[in-house]
C-alpha cells in the first residue's frame, strides 16, 4: 500500500510539474511579439476569398504542389496590382488549413507599420505555428528568448523556426509558409527573406510567395537554384479563364445588391455585365471597386449607368482611374460653395494623411493627431466606403482598400476630375510632399502640446535605473497614447520626405533643443532606440551649413546615441543620468540639457572636453576578440572571439544582428570577401573552414581539408578563391564557387593568386599557389612574425613582428622599404583602402595610424584595456575597427585627433584607492607605478603627484587624522608621507629585521605599528618616526595584517599560519589566540570596546569574541572588503566598500538595519538595491572606494573618477 501511495504521489508531482511547464510555455508564447493583421485569418485581413467556381484550376495546381514531394519547394505567384493575388492567397490558406496543414502566413502591406517590413515576420510565423500545432508548441516556445528581436532575420529563423521544427519533424505533419505581397516589404528586408527561404536544407515546409514582378524580387529569384522554385505569372493564365472568373464575381455581387435593395427586373443586363468585364480586362480590383461602390450607392442603377457612360480608356488601369473619378464626383455634397470647400478641405486633410501614414491609425489617434473631432473623420470617410477599408469598431485601423487608389490620388495626371462645382479639376489631387509637411507639423504639435506631450519621466516610473522591461504595456498606453507613439516614431520619416533644408532656430532645431532627451526616453520605452540613430542619420543630409548650430547638435546627438545605445535601450531614464554626466564637457547635448541631470548627483565625474576618436564600443563577447572585418558596403562588422562566438554587428546602430555560437574558435583570421557579402571563419575543428553569408549568417559551405587544424584564412581580391594555412605548415587554395581544391590558381596573370605567409620562425614568404613553392623569403624580423598583409595594389607587403617593429616590403623584389617603430608586440596590421595609411594594433593596448609615405605615426588611439589582436579599415577608409583582449570592439573615427591620455590619470590600471578620513583627498596608485596621485574630492581634480623612491606600491593607508599616508611597497619597504607638506617623512624596511609586511596607524594617529619579515613588531612615534617599542611575534609565518584597539592598549596581528594573536602593547604579552581554520586573514579590526574582533579572508568576514577567541558570526561577501571599524554593538562593519551588515537578517531589530549606501554593482552605481547611474565601459572600475555619498572609481585605463551623491 505504501509503495502504491508513493507512486501515486510521484505521478501527481510529475503532473504538477508538467502543468507548471505548460503555463510557463504559454506565458512565453504570449510574450512573443507579432505583427497585428499579418496572419491570413486575422480580423485585419478578413477580406473575401475567391468565390466558388473561380480560380479553380489555379488553386488546384497550387494545392497539388503543396501536397506533393516535389523538389521545388517554393511557389512564386507574380502579377501586377489588382489581379487578385491577395484573394488567391487567402483562399489558398483557408483551403490548406481545412485540410489540416499547419499554416504560417504573413500578409505584407506597405504603410501598415510592422506589416511593412520583415522585423516581426519570423516571430509572427513562429507564434502561429505554435498555436496551431501541438507537437511543435513546446519546441517553438522553448526556443524564444528575450532579446532575439534585435537579431537578424536569419538568426531568428534558425533559432525560432528551423531548429525547433527539425526536432519534431516526424510528428508535425505538413507545413506551408504563405507570404503575400512581398513587394510591399522594405527593400532592405526582401533580399534577406528570399535568401532564408531559398537556403539549402529546407524539406520541412513549402513556401508560397506572391508579389508584383518587381526588379529586386526578380533579381533575387534569378540568382536562385531553379530546381527549388517554380513561378507563375497571372498574366500567363488564358484570358477566357480570367474573364470567366471576373464574370462570376460581378454576377455574385450584383445579386447581393439586388437582393439587399429589392431591385426587380433584369438588372444589371447581360450587356452591362459584359461591358464591365471588358473594362475590367484582367483586373479584379476594377470589378471589386465598382461592386463596392454600387453596394453603398443611393441609386445603384443610376450609378452603374454613369460608370458605363464614361469614355472607354485604352487600358484597364486607366479605366480604374475613371471609376475612382466617378466615385469622387459622387462624393461631392449638394451644399453651398462654402460647404463644398469645407468638404474638400477635410478630404485633403484626412484622406491625405491616411495616404502617407507610415503606419495606419484607428479613428481616435487619427483625429487626435490631426486636431479634429472623431465625428468629422467619420462623416468625411463614410461616403468613401468603396475605396477605403473602414472598420466597424473604433479600435481597428483605417486603411486604403487598394494601393491603386493611392496611386490615383498622388499622380498629377491621373487625379483629374472635371466637375462643374470644382474650382479646379485637380482639387482632389494630393501633393505628397506637401502632405508630409503638414503631417510633420502635426507630429511636432502632438509631441510638444499641452496634453499627453513629451516630458521627463513620462510614465512616472519610480527609479532612474528601472529597466524598460518593468514598465507594463498598460502604463505605456496610458502615458504615451497611440498618436504620440506615432509622432515619436515617424516625425523624422515625414521630415525626410519634405525635402526641406534644416537651418538654425527653425521648428526642428527648436524641438530638438527642448525635447531631444524626452524623445529618446519615449523611444527607449517603445523599444525603438536604434530607430533614433537612423532618424538622426536621415536628418544630417538636410543640413547645408555644416558650421551651423543645428549641424553641431545633430552630429553630437549621433555620437551621444552611439555611445549610449546599450543603456538607453534598457533603462529609459538613464538618458538624463549616465548619458549626460559621462558626455564630454563641450558636448552640445550635455550643454543644452545639463539642467536635466538628477539632483541627487551632487558632484559630476570629470570627463574629457570633446568626443574622442572612439565612435562606438561594441560589447557582447566574453572572451578575447581575435578578429574583426567590415562588410564591403561598410554597413556591417563581424567579430570572432575566444568565447566561441562570431557576432555580426549593425554599424549604423552598433547593435548585434546575429551571434553564431558553439564554435571552437581559436584561429586568428576572419574576413569579408571583397566582391560580395560572404564571410569566412577558420577555426580549430579538424581542418574545416565554414563559409557564411554575411547578410543572413547562413552557412553556405563547409570546406573539408585534411586532418590538421586550420590556423588562418584569407580571400583572394576577386573573392573567388580562399587560402588557408594550417598547423601542418601547408597553404591550400580553394575555389569558392565549386568548393574544391584549386591548384591551377587561375589561367591568366591578373587572376593568379600569390599568397603570403608568416610564421614563428621569423620569416615571411610569398608563394606560387599552383606549385606550392616559395617565390620570395623575407628574413629581417628578430622574432616571431604575427601578421602580414598586401597593399590594395599588391605591390607592397607589410609585416608585424614580436620584435616591436612593422616592416614594409616591395612584394616583387623583396626589398625592405621602411621599418616602423613605436609599438610593443604588434599583433595586427591593415592597409587603408587607398594604400596610403597603415593601421597597427599591439599588446600595448594601442592602435596606431601610420603615414606610409613618411613612415611616421599620424595618430594614436587609446581606450582598450587589453592587447589589440585585430584591426580593419572600413571600405571608405573613414573608420577603423579594433578587437582586443578586453572582450570589446572599438570603432574609431580616423579623421579625429588622436585620443589623448586619460584625463590626468595613470598610465596603467589602478590597483589601490584610499579616501582620507577627513574626506578631502583621495589617493590612487597604479600597477607597477611609483607615482602616488592625490585628488581633491570636492572637484575631482588632481592636486599633486608624489614620487615614491621604491619599486611599486602594494597598499596605502591613511592615519585617522588624515595627516599621514603610509605606503607598503612591492619590495616590502614602508614610506610614510606627511600629507600637509606632501613630503616623505620616513622610509622603513632596511634594518636588520628585514622588509615590512604590514602596517597600521593607531586610532589617535600617534603610533604606527609595523610587522617585519622576521615577525618583529615595532611601534613608531609619528612625531619623530623613531621606534619606541619592539617585540617579536610567536607566530610561525609572515604577518599579513595588523590593527590597534580603540584605546591603543592592544594590538592584533594576523598571520599566514592562520592565527590571529591579541597582544598587550605595554607588556608585550599574548592576551588571546584565535585559530582561523578557513585561511590566512588579510585584514583585521577590533571593536570600540575591545570585545569583538573582525577578520577578512578569501571573501569571508568573521566576527570573533576577542575575550575568549570563540567565533560568533561568519558571512560571505562578494567584494574584497577591507575592514576599517566595527560598530559598537558589532552589528555592522564599515569598510572601503561601505557598511556591511554582519548580523543575520532574521536576528536584526529595527536599530540593527544597515543604512542604504552607495556602492558599485554589475556596471551600476547603486544606492542600496536602487540603481542610480549606469557606468560606461571606460568608467567601470577595477577598484572603488566609498565614504558616505563620496564614491571614487579607479579604472583599468588609469582613470580616477570622483563622484558625490546626496543621500
Amino acid at each position: 500500500m505504501g509503495a502504491q501511495m508513493f507512486q501515486a504521489e510521484m505521478r501527481r508531482n510529475d503532473e504538477d510539474r508538467r502543468i507548471m511547464t505548460l503555463r510557463h510555455l504559454h506565458d512565453k508564447l504570449d510574450s512573443i511579439p507579432f505583427a497585428n493583421g499579418a496572419a491570413f485569418d486575422s480580423r485585419d485581413n478578413q477580406h473575401s476569398i475567391c468565390l466558388e467556381n473561380t480560380r479553380v484550376g489555379l488553386l488546384a495546381d497550387i494545392v497539388a504542389w503543396a501536397q506533393c514531394d516535389t523538389e521545388k519547394e517554393i511557389f512564386w505567384l507574380k502579377g501586377v496590382a489588382g489581379t487578385g493575388k491577395s484573394t488567391i492567397t487567402r483562399t489558398l490558406a483557408t483551403q490548406l488549413h481545412a485540410q489540416e496543414f499547419s499554416i504560417g502566413s504573413f500578409f505584407f502591406s506597405r504603410g501598415e507599420g510592422d506589416r511593412g517590413n520583415g522585423d516581426l515576420l519570423v516571430m509572427s510565423v513562429a507564434k502561429q505555428l505554435a498555436r496551431q500545432n501541438p507537437d511543435a508548441f513546446e519546441s517553438l516556445c522553448s526556443a524564444y528568448e528575450q532579446g532575439i528581436t534585435d537579431k537578424s532575420l536569419s538568426f531568428q529563423w534558425e533559432e525560432l523556426i528551423y531548429k525547433p521544427l527539425s526536432q519534431v519533424k516526424e510528428r508535425i505533419g505538413r507545413l506551408v509558409l504563405i507570404i503575400d505581397a512581398l513587394d510591399d516589404c522594405m527593400e532592405s528586408d526582401i533580399t534577406e527573406i528570399i535568401k532564408i527561404f531559398t537556403r539549402g536544407e529546407r524539406q520541412l515546409f513549402r513556401v508560397f510567395i506572391t508579389s508584383r514582378p518587381e526588379t529586386i524580387i526578380r533579381s533575387n529569384f534569378g540568382q536562385t537554384d531553379k530546381t527549388i522554385f517554380c513561378d507563375l505569372a497571372l498574366d500567363q493564365i488564358p484570358d477566357a479563364l480570367v474573364k470567366h472568373d471576373i464574370r462570376i464575381y460581378i454576377e455574385h455581387h450584383m445579386r447581393e445588391i439586388t437582393d439587399s435593395r429589392g431591385l426587380g427586373g433584369q438588372w444589371p443586363s447581360d450587356n452591362q455585365i459584359s461591358e464591365l468585364m471588358r473594362r475590367a480586362d484582367r483586373l479584379f480590383i476594377y470589378a471589386a471597386t465598382v461592386c463596392r461602390y454600387l453596394k453603398g450607392a443611393f441609386n445603384p442603377k443610376g450609378s452603374l449607368e454613369r460608370i458605363l457612360d464614361i469614355n472607354v480608356p485604352d487600358s484597364s488601369e486607366k479605366g480604374l482611374d475613371k471609376v475612382y473619378s466617378q466615385i469622387l464626383e459622387n462624393y461631392l455634397s449638394c451644399g453651398n460653395e462654402e460647404e463644398l470647400e469645407e468638404q474638400i478641405d477635410l478630404f485633403q486633410r484626412i484622406v491625405g494623411t491616411i495616404l502617407i501614414l507610415f503606419e495606419p491609425l484607428s479613428i481616435h489617434p487619427l483625429a487626435a493627431l490631426l486636431g479634429i473631432s472623431e465625428d468629422q473623420v467619420d462623416s468625411t470617410l463614410r461616403p468613401l466606403y468603396s475605396v477605403l477599408d473602414l472598420p466597424n469598431d473604433s479600435e481597428s485601423p483605417i486603411k486604403i482598400f487598394h494601393q491603386s487608389f493611392r496611386d490615383f490620388l498622388i499622380h498629377p495626371s491621373g487625379c483629374h476630375i472635371a466637375h462643374t462645382r470644382l474650382r479646379s479639376p485637380t482639387q482632389f489631387w494630393m501633393d505628397e510632399q506637401a502632405k508630409h509637411v503638414v503631417l510633420l507639423s502635426k507630429c511636432l504639435q502632438t509631441m510638444t502640446g499641452q496634453q499627453n506631450a513629451l516630458r521627463q519621466n513620462i510614465c512616472d516610473i519610480s527609479s532612474d535605473g528601472m529597466p524598460r522591461t518593468d514598465i507594463d504595456d498598460k502604463t505605456i498606453q496610458v502615458h504615451i497614447p497611440t498618436q504620440l507613439q506615432y509622432s515619436c516614431r515617424y516625425w523624422a520619416h515625414h521630415l525626410e520626405q519634405t525635402k526641406r533644408p534644416l537651418v538654425d532656430n527653425d521648428e526642428i532645431h527648436m524641438f530638438l533643443k527642448a525635447h531631444l532627451l524626452h524623445w529618446l526616453e519615449v523611444m527607449s520605452i517603445l523599444e525603438l532606440i536604434s530607430e533614433c540613430i537612423r532618424s538622426i542619420t536621415r536628418l544630417l543630409p538636410a543640413v547645408n551649413d555644416k558650421e551651423s548650430r543645428i549641424s553641431e547638435l545633430l552630429h553630437d546627438t549621433q555620437r551621444f546615441l552611439l555611445g549610449n545605445c546599450e543603456i538607453a535601450s534598457s533603462a529609459p531614464l538613464q538618458v538624463y543620468a549616465s548619458s549626460l554626466i559621462f558626455a564630454p564637457m563641450f558636448s552640445a547635448v550635455r550643454r543644452i540639457f545639463r539642467h536635466k541631470i538628477p539632483q541627487y548627483i551632487e558632484q559630476l565625474p570629470g570627463v574629457e572636453e570633446n568626443w574622442s576618436a572612439s565612435l562606438q564600443i561594441l560589447e557582447g563577447h566574453t572572451g578575447k576578440v581575435n578578429s574583426v572585418a567590415f562588410s564591403p558596403d561598410g554597413n556591417r562588422l563581424s567579430s570572432a572571439s575566444d568565447d566561441g562566438t562570431v557576432i555580426l554587428w549593425d554599424m549604423t546602430t552598433g547593435t548585434p544582428l546575429q551571434t553564431i555560437q558553439n564554435y571552437e574558435v581559436k584561429g586568428d583570421d576572419e574576413g569579408f570577401g571583397a566582391g560580395n557579402m560572404r564571410a569566412n571563419r577558420g577555426f580549430l575543428t579538424g581542418g574545416v573552414i565554414k563559409l557564411r553569408d554575411a547578410v543572413t549568417g547562413e552557412l553556405l559551405h563547409e570546406i573539408e581539408g585534411d586532418n590538421y587544424a586550420v590556423r588562418s584564412v584569407a580571400f583572394s581580391p576577386d573573392s573567388r578563391r580562399l587560402m588557408s594555412g594550417g598547423f601542418d605548415k601547408t597553404i591550400n587554395l580553394w575555389d569558392i564557387i565549386t568548393v574544391s581544391f584549386s591548384p591551377d590558381n587561375g589561367q591568366d596573370e591578373e587572376s593568379r593568386v600569390r599568397p603570403a605567409s608568416c610564421s614563428s620562425d621569423s620569416t615571411i614568404k610569398t608563394w606560387d599557389a599552383a606549385t606550392k613553392t616559395p617565390l620570395k623569403t623575407f628574413t629581417d624580423h628578430n622574432g616571431r612574425v604575427s601578421s602580414v598583409s598586401f597593399s590594395p595594389d599588391c605591390r607592397q607587403l607589410v609585416s608585424a613582428g614580436w620584435d616591436n617593429t612593422i616592416r614594409l616590403w616591395d612584394a616583387g623584389t623583396g626589398e625592405l622599404l621602411k621599418t616602423l617603430s613605436g609599438h610593443n608586440m604588434v599583433r595586427s596590421v591593415a592597409f587603408s583602402p587607398d594604400g596610403r595609411l597603415l593601421a597597427s594594433g599591439a599588446l600595448d593596448c594601442i592602435v596606431m595610424l601610420w603615414d606610409l609615405r613618411t613612415g611616421l605615426p599620424l595618430k594614436t588611439f587609446r581606450g582598450h584595456n587589453g592587447g589589440i589582436y585585430s584591426v580593419a579599415f572600413s571600405p571608405d577608409g573613414k573608420q577603423l575597427a579594433s578587437g582586443s583582449m578586453d572582450h570589446a570592439i572599438r570603432v574609431w573615427d580616423i579623421a579625429k585627433v588622436s585620443s589623448a591620455k586619460t584625463r590626468d590619470g595613470h598610465t596603467n590600471y589602478v590597483t589601490h584607492l584610499a579616501i582620507a578620513p577627513d574626506m578631502r583627498k583621495v589617493v590612487s596608485v597604479a600597477y607597477y607605478d611609483t607615482e602616488i596621485r592625490i585628488w581633491d574630492t570636492t572637484t575631482g581634480n588632481l592636486l599633486t603627484v608624489l614620487q615614491s623612491h621604491r619599486y611599486g606600491i602594494r597598499s596605502v593607508s591613511f592615519s585617522l587624522d588624515s595627516h599621514w599616508l603610509a605606503l607598503c611597497t612591492l619590495d616590502n619597504a614602508v614610506e610614510v608621507w606627511d600629507m600637509t607638506q606632501n613630503s616623505l617623512a620616513k622610509e622603513m624596511g632596511n634594518d636588520d629585521s628585514g622588509p615590512v609586511d604590514a602596517i597600521a596607524f593607531s586610532h589617535n594617529s600617534q603610533w604606527l605599528a609595523s610587522a617585519s619579515k622576521d615577525r618583529t613588531i615595532k611601534l613608531w612615534d609619528t612625531a619623530t618616526y623613531t621606534p619606541q617599542k619592539q617585540f617579536k611575534s610567536g607566530q610561525t609565518d609572515t604577518i599579513t595584517c595588523i590593527a590597534f584597539s580603540h584605546d591603543g592598549q592592544q594590538l592584533a596581528t594576523g598571520s599566514a599560519d592562520k592565527t590571529i594573536i591579541l597582544w598587550d602593547i605595554n607588556t608585550h604579552e599574548q592576551i588571546q589566540e584565535i585559530q582561523c581554520d578557513e585561511g590566512c586573514p588579510s585584514s583585521i579590526s577590533l571593536g570600540p570596546d575591545g570585545k569583538l574582533l573582525a577578520s577578512s579572508m578569501y571573501g569571508d568576514t568573521s566576527i570573533w569574541d576577542a575575550t575568549t577567541g570563540a567565533p560568533l558570526q561568519t558571512c560571505s561577501v562578494h567584494d574584497s572588503y577591507t575592514p576599517l571599524k566595527l560598530s559598537t554593538d558589532g552589528a555592522f562593519l564599515e569598510s572601503s566598500h561601505g557598511i556591511l551588515s554582519i548580523i543575520p537578517t532574521g536576528d536584526r531589530g529595527e536599530s540593527d538595519q544597515a543604512p542604504r549606501q552607495i556602492a558599485v554593482k554589475d556596471k551600476w552605481v547603486v544606492y542600496g538595491q536602487e540603481r542610480l547611474v549606469w557606468l560606461p565601459l571606460d568608467y567601470r572600475p577595477c577598484q572603488w572606494v566609498v565614504h558616505g555619498g563620496l564614491l571614487c572609481l579607479g579604472t583599468r585605463s588609469g582613470r580616477v573618477v570622483v563622484m558625490r551623491f546626496a543621500l
